[in-house]
């Protein structure tokens, strides 16, 4: 395919991603993505088996584990989605009962992809892929993934913040077999200084202290951007929530919403977006 051609592809393959109901959308490489802060820190992070992890499930075609991680064969470009998530849409949090692993927004964002991939394939005759949430599923880091596409950048927080929408969004990902250039990065950066709203209202205190350090990670780009981050603290709070999750019963089916009230604090306090 010639450049100019791969070039018009890449315009339509985002024009259809808005078309199908994302709100963001770019392109990022996976050579740059395997290069990105989180999967160069990942091998040496602790352990971790709390929210957000699910079920550890080895894609027939990948294999991961906690020190290695096998990227999809022939994957050559990941297109990385977004939907706003807005304090007023608390509707994208439910999840469906019994049914495990999606909430409404996640569902959401599972149907965009999957009708890029049909068109894709009808179109094209490109076979992409979409991939899975959790880096424990064979995922990516999404938030790294969206910022090299030029869809934000890593707040203090620790989340992914957007000019269009701040911290207030979800992502979802696939994999195509051919180059496309990287849609990023943004000349963006609403942090500095800010004082920190995010993080002074946090219930459980989870940028307390700096757990990450450039000497002991051999990286400048750390988790909340300055290493002050407690993944298990931040768990604390949303093992907490589950446990406080109330359930709506839906007519004439033997099955039920389950609300999930997650915390979303530092999201809420992020100025970022808030007028959208």
């Amino acid at each position: 395919m010639s450049t100019d051609a791969n070039d018009k592809l890449a315009v339509r393959i985002l024009n259809k991603a808005f078309e199908f109901g994302a709100d963001l959308a770019g392109f990022t490489n996976i050579a740059s993505l395997k290069e990105s802060p989180s999967h160069k820190i990942y091998p040496n992070l602790p352990d971790y088996a709390g929210v957000g992890t699910g079920r550890v499930h080895i894609h027939e075609k990948s294999t991961i584990t906690k020190k290695n991680i096998v990227w999809p064969q022939g994957a050559k470009t990941v297109l990385v989605i977004a939907l706003s998530h807005p304090e007023t849409a608390p509707s994208l949090d439910l999840w469906r009962d019994p049914f495990f692993g999606c909430t409404k927004g996640n569902l959401q964002l599972i149907k965009i992809i999957n009708e890029i991939i049909k068109w894709l394939g009808e179109s094209q005759d490109l076979k992409c892929r979409q991939i899975p949430y959790v880096i424990e599923q064979g995922g990516i880091f999404l938030k790294d993934a969206a910022v090299l596409a030029g869809i934000g950048i890593i707040g203090k927080n620790n989340m992914l913040v957007t000019p269009q929408f701040g911290p207030r969004v979800r992502l979802r990902a696939m994999t195509l077999p051919i180059n496309f250039p990287s849609t990023g990065l943004l000349n963006f950066d609403p942090c500095t200084d800010c004082g920190s709203l995010c993080r002074k209202p946090c219930p459980s205190g989870a940028f307390n202290k700096t757990i990450f350090s450039s000497v002991e990670y051999n990286q400048t780009q750390l988790p909340a951007k300055d290493g002050k981050y407690a993944r298990q603290t931040c768990n604390i709070e949303m093992e907490q929530n589950i446990k406080n999750a109330r359930h709506i019963p839906i007519e004439e089916k033997d099955d039920s919403m389950r609300v999930v009230l997650y915390c979303r604090v530092c999201e809420f306090a992020c100025p970022i977006g808030q007028n959208y």
